[in-house]
């Protein structure tokens, strides 16, 4: 969480000292915690690592490589955010009632494997899985994320009727998989009109967003799937793409109509209509 906020804090204020510091204890972090077999463990100090490893520990990791993805467009980023919730689901998933368990699902020796979807001093490891997947689901543009997403809520909904205040984060998943929303801005890279349409884009008070940056040739080589893959400079100017589930609206060159279109979107959000 320290991470993702870190990164999320250094678009927000221009800080690449921020920016810094989360690449740097995100790599220390994944480098003392992941086992000779791939693993993440969930706790490590002095070259020893503790052999148990929780979801909480994948659904956690993944969003601060999602977090950092966003920061950077740095595609193995999203590569260890996507193996992460491979694993997470892989190892963790109750097969027969849904959610994810806190232990591995095939863990021997454990009394009770529980399912968390309460917060407590941080989002529950289920909000964490859940929306570990949704931000996949709109960073990927692959539907199998946003299925996962959306039937561990099903699963799990029944536990809102009994103590929702306590599971906020499992709402704040819901809101993103009612409003997915990429931002895809393609510009040269030290491009001041790509800088201008980014800084708008971050400003602006949608939320929701996922926000990448990249160049025309980046965003050629990336997957069909990618909501960036193909996008181009229009006219040879910074390009930015609004694209609400995975579907864009027509591109625009310029601040002002950036921010019109943004306004038109919360819009349409809020009279149940996306546009």
């Amino acid at each position: 969480m320290m991470i993702a906020a870190l990164a999320e804090a250094a678009t927000l204020f221009n800080r690449a000292d921020w920016l810094a510091l989360a690449q740097n204890a995100y790599q220390g972090a994944r480098d003392a915690l992941t086992d000779e077999n791939g693993n993440l463990c969930h706790a490590a100090r002095a070259g020893k690592q503790l052999s148990v490893s929780l979801s909480g520990d994948y659904g956690f990791m993944g969003l601060a490589a999602c977090a950092l993805y966003r920061a950077t467009s740095a595609t193995p980023y999203l590569a260890h955010a996507e193996a992460d919730a491979h694993k997470l689901h892989a190892l963790f998933h109750d097969t027969a009632r849904g959610g994810y368990f806190t232990n591995p699902a095939q863990e021997e020796g454990i009394l009770v494997n529980n399912k968390p979807v309460h917060d407590n001093a941080q989002p529950s490891a289920n909000a964490a899985a859940l929306g570990l997947f949704a931000q996949l689901a709109t960073l990927t543009g692959a539907a199998s994320w946003r299925d996962k997403a959306e039937q561990g809520f099903a699963d799990l909904a029944g536990h809102l009727a009994t103590n929702y205040p306590s599971m906020t984060s499992l709402f704040s998943v819901r809101l993103a998989l009612d409003h997915p929303l990429s931002l895809i801005i393609i510009g040269d890279e030290d491009c001041a009109a790509r800088a201008a349409l980014t800084e708008t884009a971050i400003k602006h008070p949608i939320f929701d967003r996922h926000i990448v940056t990249m160049s025309a040739d980046a965003a050629a080589g990336l997957p069909a799937s990618h909501p960036a893959h193909g996008k181009t400079m229009i006219d040879g100017h910074a390009t930015a793409y609004i694209c609400p589930d995975q579907s864009c609206l027509p591109p625009v060159t310029a601040p002002a109509d950036l921010i019109a279109a943004l306004d038109a979107l919360i819009l349409a959000r809020q009279t149940d209509g996306e546009g």
